[in-house]
């Protein structure tokens, strides 16, 4: 019998049918990839946006951000398990699609850095802090996952909020 994706669970779906449905292993990581995706890009998308398309005040959006995406990580873990837990090992067509939707928001911050910092006295390297800041996302994304009683979110929010207000002095 075929389990849920990230619960383990039994799905009630036999292997034969399964097998009949998809030629190949790839092909069902494929649409299950195609799913999560989806899934992640419909929660994330929206907040990445939000409050950064007018411009210089759109620092001030951040905190918000931060809050908005840490719940939709803790009210649908089956969705980010798989994009921030994948162990080692993991086949090669399911790394290379974690990797590029990863490179795909990591532009989208390196946008809304640019942003951020048009007009500024201090000019960011872009690229090298978008990774970092996807680095730090990432980081404090597993501790809410794995150990969500280590930071409250309004914690996490409070920190983001002074790096803002240092940035705007």
């Amino acid at each position: 019998e075929i389990l849920i994706v990230g619960t383990g669970k039994p799905s009630g779906v036999p292997r034969p049918v399964v097998y009949c449905v998809f030629d190949n292993l790839g092909a069902l990581l494929s649409v299950l990839l195609d799913r999560q995706q989806a899934r992640a890009m419909a929660q994330l998308a929206p907040l990445l946006v939000t409050g950064f398309a007018e411009g210089g005040e759109s620092i001030d959006q951040l905190p918000t951000t931060i809050r908005a995406v840490a719940h939709a990580i803790t009210q649908d873990p089956d969705t980010w398990r798989p994009i921030l837990l994948s162990p080692q090992g993991t086949p090669d067509v399911v790394r290379s699609r974690i990797d590029g939707d990863r490179e795909m928001v990591r532009e989208v911050l390196a946008s809304m850095i640019a942003v951020v910092f048009a007009g500024r006295n201090i000019q960011p390297d872009v690229e090298v802090l978008s990774h970092a800041l996807i680095a730090v996302l990432e980081h404090f994304a597993r501790i809410l996952m794995e150990q969500p009683d280590l930071f409250e979110i309004e914690r996490l929010v409070d920190s983001v909020r002074v790096v803002v207000e240092s940035i705007q002095d």
